[in-house]
């Protein structure tokens, strides 16, 4: 149950910092604070691995009393896999990559941000991070 809580919960803040990177309407990109969105994305990388750690700690707790609970220990343990595979193939690198757009964005355009209107502009501005996001998943499996 914690792990789908947390799983949601970081979910929930990855999409509240995209939400400031990108904007609702396709034909528009925005950063308005990319300052803001490098800070709030760390603190994601930084509680999702605290939380890897968590639940590390808590396979072996349940490791130790196998005897006592199987049934529950293999749950504990088997949570503790899946949260941490989903958390390496899925959770960080969004969260790397969408790091990674916000400080382009500071680079290039100063902590104001930026909104661009060209839908042209803009959709070169968003498939960023598809791209690089391709470029992890590729390099993982090589």
């Amino acid at each position: 149950m914690l792990t789908e809580r947390h799983n949601e919960w970081v979910d929930d803040q990855v999409n509240a910092a995209s939400g400031s990177v990108g904007g609702s309407d396709e034909s528009v990109f925005s950063i308005v604070d990319p300052q803001a969105a490098v800070i709030n994305l760390a603190r994601l990388v930084v509680n999702g691995q605290k939380m890897v750690c968590t639940m590390r700690k808590a396979a072996e707790t349940a490791k130790a009393a196998q005897g006592l609970a199987p049934e529950q220990v293999r749950r504990v343990v088997d949570r503790s896999r899946d949260f941490e595979r989903d958390w390496h193939d899925e959770k960080l690198p969004l969260l790397v990559v969408s790091m990674r757009l916000a400080l382009e964005v500071l680079d290039t355009f100063g902590p104001e941000g930026v909104t661009v209107d060209d839908p042209i502009e803009a959709a070169i501005w968003s498939n960023k991070s598809h791209v690089w996001l391709n470029e992890i998943v590729q390099y993982r499996s090589s």
